[in-house]
C-alpha cells in the first residue's frame, strides 16, 4: 500500500507543475514512505509491536531502518544515489551556464565565481541529505495531526536551490527519488529468493 501512496503522489507531480499548495503531494510522501518504512522493518525483522509505537513518526522509522539489520543497506544505499543524483544534476546545470562564459574567454574560477559559476567542491559541500529532507517533512507530518492535514497559517522555510538557472524544490526532488528507490529495493528484497 505504501507504494501506492508513492505512486498517487508521482501522478499529481507529474499532472500539476505548479502547485498553489504542495501539501497534498508531501502527504502522499510521508503516508507512502512511513508505510514503506514500517513494511521494510518488519520484513527485515524488527517486531512489528515495537514498529506500531512509533505512529507516524517517519523521522524515527527512518532512523530505526537506518540501524535495523539488512534494511540499513537498502537505506546507505538511497542516501548514496541521492547524493549522486544531486550531484550530476547540480554539475550538469552548473556547465550549461559555465560554458558560454569559458566561450566569452572567462575561465579563472574566481571570475567564474562572480557569475555563481561554483567548482565540485562548493557543490559537493552544498549537497541536500535526505535525512534533512525526511526531518523537515516529519516535522510537519505527524505535529498536531499533520500539518498536510490540517494547515496552519505560519512562516515556513522551505529547502530551495536557486542556482545555475535553478530554482528547486529540495524537497519534492529528493523525496520523490528517495521514495521510488526504496519501493523498487523494498520490492526486490521481499520477492528475491532467500539464500540458503
Amino acid at each position: 500500500m505504501g507504494a501506492d501512496f508513492i505512486c498517487a503522489a508521482e501522478a499529481l507531480l507529474k499532472e500539476t507543475h505548479q502547485f498553489r499548495h504542495e501539501a497534498p503531494v508531501e502527504y502522499m510522501y510521508c503516508h507512502g514512505l512511513e508505510l514503506l518504512l514500517k513494511g521494510g522493518l518488519i520484513h527485515f525483522g524488527k517486531c512489528a509491536g515495537k514498529v506500531l509505537e512509533r505512529g507516524h513518526k517517519i523521522l524515527l522509522l527512518y532512523d530505526d531502518a537506518k540501524c535495523q539489520e539488512g534494511f540499513s543497506e537498502v537505506i546507505s544505499s538511497i542516501e548514496a544515489k541521492v547524493r549522486d543524483d544531486w550531484k550530476t544534476h547540480l554539475r550538469q546545470s552548473r556547465d550549461k551556464i559555465k560554458e558560454p562564459l569559458e566561450g566569452l574567454g572567462i575561465k579563472n574560477t574566481e571570475e567564474l565565481k562572480d557569475f555563481g559559476v561554483h567548482d565540485n567542491a562548493v557543490i559537493g559541500n552544498a549537497l541536500p541529505a535526505l535525512r534533512d529532507q525526511i526531518v523537515w517533512l516529519d516535522d510537519r507530518h505527524a505535529k498536531d495531526g499533520g500539518l498536510f492535514r490540517y494547515p496552519k497559517e505560519r512562516l515556513d522555510n522551505r529547502p530551495t536551490i536557486v542556482a545555475f538557472g535553478l530554482n528547486e524544490d529540495v524537497i519534492l526532488r529528493t523525496v520523490s527519488l528517495a521514495s521510488r528507490l526504496l519501493c523498487d529495493r523494498l520490492i526486490y528484497a521481499m520477492t528475491a529468493p532467500k539464500k540458503v
